[in-house]
Formats: structure tokens, sequence, C-alpha cells
């Protein structure tokens, strides 16, 4: 049964979100209730808003019921979110009030990775168990030997990631909360973009991933994105012809889906996956490369009603998101900006480091100093590209004394 339907009224509420995802909502005639936390208001969204409304909104109870105040002043067509900790909050709000979205039992099994590893077993097997103490991680690793991934079961991201690989690194292991302990998988990792229609799920892009290895916290941070990912068509094809599998098999009817895999020697192994479109600029990539707007997609379908038809997986040029680290210290100056910003397929740079703020050693996401993307022929001409761009920047340290010296990225 079709689970979406025709706008009655072309509004909608977004919880969270970029600028960017914004105007592609204006574009479409769209209008926004915008909710925001505080910590992260932006003033471009609210300007792109009909209404905007400040406030912390994980209590699922408060939210639904304001939602649903505002919605009878100014009627709704669904709750939309890209965020990955408001996924399951869009979700029970739109079962909440009948409007269209993805089911709140799907956005929780996605967030529970524990739960998720248990229902795809059969089809994605991965030694996995939920571990409490140190000796139950113990007790993990001696059936399943070392390395083994560590992580929060419900975890956002590289948050909180670990990769153990001796019993010296056991030790300070905060258990606090329950942990999932899974086997080290290894081999290439992808992310995966998809969308569901009612059930037929179409694959828009591949992408490759590269992660930084300066250290240990930053062993699970994203470095680098390519698409389209450098892969031979039998593998480019396992790869899809896996995720359709696995997508069917989580009950994934219709949205956007963002999937990451670990391409071992026995085949794809899922890691984890989304009900959004990637983060990290992914959707950027996959519409310089393939001219596919996911978010786009994503309105056209939950709010108007509309499948987009598109020739999936038909590469027009190749692309590349370079992120930026930098020595930690305080930043006095940053040069080289224009002249990078110029070259030649070089799309954007966005730099995350102002005058007199710190920069800090990666180990997050958002310790990241910023980002270049850039196209080209292939999706490694883009990178080398981004390469050429980043080697033309350069940091201006302050000193304790008043003296400085550069850093390059």
């Amino acid at each position: 049964m079709k689970s979406v339907v025709q706008a009655k009224f072309n509004r909608i509420v977004i919880i969270g979100g970029t600028p960017e995802i914004y105007e592609c909502a204006k574009k479409l005639d769209i209008e926004i209730l915008s909710i925001q936390k505080l910590e992260s208001f932006n003033k471009d969204m609210a300007r792109l808003s009909l209404k905007t409304f400040v406030f912390e909104y994980e209590n699922l109870l408060e939210t639904t019921k304001f939602i649903q105040a505002v919605s009878k002043l100014y009627p709704i067509d669904c709750v939309l979110t890209f965020t990955e900790d408001a996924q399951e909050l869009a979700a029970t709000i739109n079962e909440t009030m009948g409007l269209p979205g993805i089911p709140s039992s799907l956005a929780n099994l996605v967030k529970d990775k524990s739960m998720m590893r248990d229902i795809i077993l059969d089809f994605s097997p991965v030694n996995f168990s939920l571990v409490n103490t140190v000796d139950e991680l113990k007790e993990f690793i001696k059936k399943s030997g070392y390395p083994v991934i560590l992580k929060p079961k419900d975890g956002v991201g590289s948050n909180g990631v670990k990769l153990i690989q001796k019993e010296e690194e056991i030790r300070g292991i905060d258990f606090t909360n329950e942990m999932l302990a899974e086997e080290f998988l290894v081999g290439k990792e992808y992310s995966v973009e998809s969308f569901s229609f009612d059930g037929n799920h179409k694959v828009f892009s591949v992408t490759e991933k590269h992660l930084f290895s300066e250290n240990e916290g930053s062993r699970f941070v994203e470095q680098a994105h390519k698409v389209p990912a450098n892969l031979t068509e039998l593998d480019r094809e396992l790869i899809i012809d896996y995720v359709n599998g696995f997508l069917t098999s989580v009950n994934l009817m219709n949205g956007p889906a963002h999937t990451e895999i670990i391409l071992t020697n026995e085949g794809p192994r899922v890691i984890e996956t989304h009900t959004r479109p990637g983060g990290d600029y992914i959707p950027d990539l996959v519409n310089l490369s393939y001219g596919v707007n996911l978010y786009e997609m994503t309105f056209n379908w939950f709010v108007k009603g509309r499948k987009a038809e598109i020739n999936t997986l038909e590469n027009y040029k190749g692309s590349a998101i370079k992120f930026l680290s930098f020595k930690p210290g305080k930043v006095k100056k940053v040069v080289g900006l224009a002249k990078a910003s110029t070259l030649k397929g070089v799309i954007r740079i966005g730099l995350a480091v102002k005058e007199g703020e710190y920069i800090n050693t990666v180990t997050k996401s958002r310790d990241r100093s910023g980002y270049i993307i850039a196209i080209g022929k292939d999706s490694n001409e883009a990178y080398a590209i981004c390469e050429k761009a980043s080697a033309l920047l350069e940091i201006i340290y302050e000193q304790e004394k008043g003296d400085y010296n550069a850093g390059k990225v």
C-alpha cells in the first residue's frame, strides 16, 4: 500500500538541518516550520522559515504536544529531519499524528545497533555481543579473538568507537552504559546512498571512504570521500545487490538510506545504516556526480507524493571531499584561501577555523578544520585537486611570547 500522499498544505516541520536543506525546500515552494536547538541556532535557516522555534526537542511527549498545537495554527504535511539524533523522534511524531514517514520501529532498529545485528545476522553474519563489564568483554574476545570493535549500542557516527587489539587497551574503558562488541571486519569501507519508493530500492551512489590514521583517537573519523568509488563493475554490482537485499531485510519501504559496509574477502558486511541521506556533504558529491538531489527527492516523495525518474548510476563526473586537519594551536591567521578557492575544479572550501580560536587534535568529526569539495574527470582527479588546494592553505599560529610559526594542512 502506498504510504505517501499528495501534499495538502505544502508545509512541513523540519527538526534541525542545514541552510542547504532549507534552501532546497524553499525552491520547491514548501513552507518550513523550523525547530532548532539554541546551541546550533542558524540565522539563515530562520530566515528561510515561516516560523522558527528554539528549544531542546529530545523530550518526545513535550515535542509532540508542541507540534500538535502549532499544527492547529499552521497545518503540516509531515515532520522531517536529516539529523541523526532526531530520526526516531520525527518518526514517532508522524505516527502519532497520522502523517507520512518511516515507521518508528524502523527508526528504533537503526538506532539500536545490537538489535539490528541480531535481525540481520543471517544476512550479514558478524560476531557481536552486548557487554556491560570488562569481564564480559574479555569473554567475547576469547570467542572472537583480537582485534574487536567496541562502541555504544546506540551511538552516533564515530563517537565512542574503539579498536581493541590487545588486553592492555581494555583498561580504563567506561562501562557506564551498555556497549556493543563486534568482530573487526577487514576490508575496504564504502557507503551506499539509496532511496526507496514503496519498497522498490534505487541505489544512486557507492561512495569510497578514507579515514584519518594519525592517531588512535582519529582512527574512525572520515578524512575523505570519493564519488564514484573506485570499484570493478563486478564489485559495484555485488555491493548494490547486497544493499538492496539488506534494505528489504529491514523492511525499509520509503525514503532515503545511507548504508555503510565493509567489502571483506567473504563479501559485503553491513556496519550500520541510517534512514536519512549521508552526512559529511556526501549528498553534495552525489548531486555533482550524478545530478541526483537526495534532499529534493525526500521532499518530493514525502510532501508532494512525487517520484523522481532518474537513470540510476549514470555517471557525469567525479567528485571528492577532503576534510582538513592542522596541527593543534591558537590561530593567528589563515593564508592561501583565495588562491586555493580559484583552482580549476574546486567547488567550495569551507573553513571551520577563525583567528583567535584553538585547533584541537582530531578525535571526532567536529574537530576537523574544514573541507574542500572538487570535481574532475573521475573521483581520483577530483581528490587530487582537493589535495592541491589543501597544500595552498596555511595556518599562522600565535605563540606564548607573541611570535608565530606556520603550519600546513
